[in-house]
């Protein structure tokens, strides 16, 4: 198993602290974009959850298991439905997403929206396993999470496990203020459209203090390099 500090483990990390507050948001929406439990039931219309081993598909067919051992010896079914590997699975998975008749950008729009000003941090959990909200306080009765403002994300096939553990406070911070500067800029808020909003968005993110340790580095080396001059001018016309 990878230690918490192994390169891969903290790109798996990166990876979901992106990818499912995204799946949570689509599924959970009046008219789902995506549902990753009717994906797992293979043919949108199963029951179960995507690793219940009572799960069963359309079919009435009962879902495969895939059993891995967890950190604390028990095993968990880790099986996940991939559409690209069934017959007919992306086309089932794309004639579901079309119920949905919102743009690509309108999506998007929204998911800044939720996670920056409809998502309570504070006391919700993003799950990609319930159709219901999942609350902090339930995960710390029953898991002992700590309560805290940060973002946090139920893992999928371990529940008790909280994903965004790993988020500092500062960083969550940032997170937040992302989205909402997301939505200020997409929406129109900051008077600019198309190439030019995408610009602004994807711009390389600078912490304030490393911006202005680098301006104070900056700024002593001309002084030193100033003084060095003068230095040398001195001793140029001694």
């Amino acid at each position: 198993m990878l230690g918490e500090n192994h390169p891969q483990a903290k790109k798996e990390r990166a990876d979901s602290l992106y990818q499912r507050p995204l799946i949570a948001h689509l599924q959970q929406r009046k008219t789902p974009t995506f549902d990753v439990h009717r994906a797992a039931a293979h043919g949108i219309g199963g029951s179960g959850s995507l690793n219940d081993l009572g799960a069963m598909d359309s079919q009435g067919q009962r879902l495969p298991y895939v059993m891995t051992p967890a950190p604390d010896g028990t095993e968990r079914n880790t099986y996940f439905y991939d559409p690209s590997e069934n017959e007919n699975g992306m086309n089932v998975i794309q004639s579901f997403a079309k119920k949905d008749k919102r743009s690509t950008g309108e999506l998007l729009l929204s998911y800044f929206y939720y996670y920056a000003f409809e998502f309570d941090w504070r006391r919700q959990v993003v799950s990609i396993r319930s159709d219901d909200v999942v609350l902090k306080e339930e995960k710390s009765k029953h898991h002992g999470w700590k309560r805290h403002a940060r973002l946090s994300i139920e893992d999928p096939f371990e529940v008790g496990y909280d994903v965004g553990h790993v988020l500092r406070e500062d960083t969550a911070r940032r997170l937040r203020r992302e989205f909402s500067r997301a939505y200020l800029i997409l929406s129109g808020g900051c008077g600019v459209t198309g190439s030019k909003a995408l610009d602004m968005l994807l711009e390389v993110y600078v912490d304030a203090k490393e911006e202005a340790r680098k301006k104070k580095e900056a700024a002593d080396e001309k002084e030193a390099g100033e003084m060095n001059g003068e230095s040398s001018k001195k001793e140029g016309t001694e």
